[in-house]
């Protein structure tokens, strides 16, 4: 907005959770030589407020005014994980629309790494790793499904990964393959992950499936290439997540 500068150009909220309330400050500084004039429009949705009407206000050359922006985390709905709606803020040159937005903690768990086992040799076995790593601040499970016809061992089968900083936040996963005859196997490993909040760990509101194209190994000396990472979205809620789905048993089983 000509001549007025917003502090944040965004207003976000970030890992919002039930029944504990939070406001965030907007600054508006006047880097004009003259006063302006300013004017609000406030947010049409129930889950964002000001703390206070706001009334239209001179800011004078070089100082600033400030309002509190309340999230009304009493209103959360459990199954929303994002919220977002807006604030006009007009004056004499135009207007300026400062964008509220406010999240649920939420799990971001990746898949690091990869298992391209190139050659080997008949009657060998041959082991590589690759990582789940949960970046966002909410627990996740986690389960892994292959072909337990094919002769690979896959450890651990499942588990829980905490939020992003706790020490149990990233899982080491094994891959130990066996070669008895000269062939190219190819398989996929399915990484699939639920959400798991605290309170309620067995009701899943959404999942999320990723299938990693996991492993590529030959004898017959024409090295294949690795994988790739796929992701697929669903919103129906999954309980018992972890019981009888593919062939992976029970949370942990391997």
């Amino acid at each position: 907005m000509a001549g007025i500068e917003i502090i944040p150009p965004i207003l976000e909220f970030q890992n919002v959770q039930k029944g504990i309330p939070i406001s965030l400050v907007v600054k508006l500084k006047n880097h004009e030589a003259r006063t302006k004039t300013v004017r609000l429009r406030e947010p049409k949705t129930s889950f964002f407020s000001l703390s206070q009407p706001f009334y239209p206000s001179k800011i004078a050359s070089g100082l600033d005014l400030q309002f509190e922006v309340i999230f009304h985390s009493d209103k959360i709905d459990p199954a929303k994980n994002f919220y977002q709606d807006k604030i006009v803020l007009q004056t004499e040159a135009g207007e300026f629309t400062l964008v509220l937005k406010a999240s649920t903690p939420r799990s971001n768990v990746q898949i690091v790494g990869d298992l391209n086992f190139d050659i080997l040799p008949t009657d060998s076995k041959a082991t590589k790793h690759f990582q789940l790593v949960n970046y966002g601040s909410e627990p996740s499970f986690f389960k892994l499904d292959w072909d337990r016809n094919l002769p690979i061992e896959v450890k651990p089968a499942g588990g829980v990964l905490m939020g992003h900083g706790a020490s149990n936040s990233t899982v080491d996963v094994t891959v130990e393959v066996q070669v008895r005859e000269p062939a190219a196997l190819g398989v996929d490993i399915s990484v699939m992950f639920a959400p798991a909040p605290l309170d309620v760990l067995r009701n899943f509101i959404s999942r999320r499936r990723r299938t990693l194209n996991a492993i590529r190994a030959s004898t017959n000396g024409a090295p294949l290439n690795g994988g790739n990472v796929t992701e697929r979205r669903s919103s129906a809620v999954s309980e018992g997540f972890f019981e009888g789905e593919g062939g992976g048993g029970g949370l942990g089983g391997g």
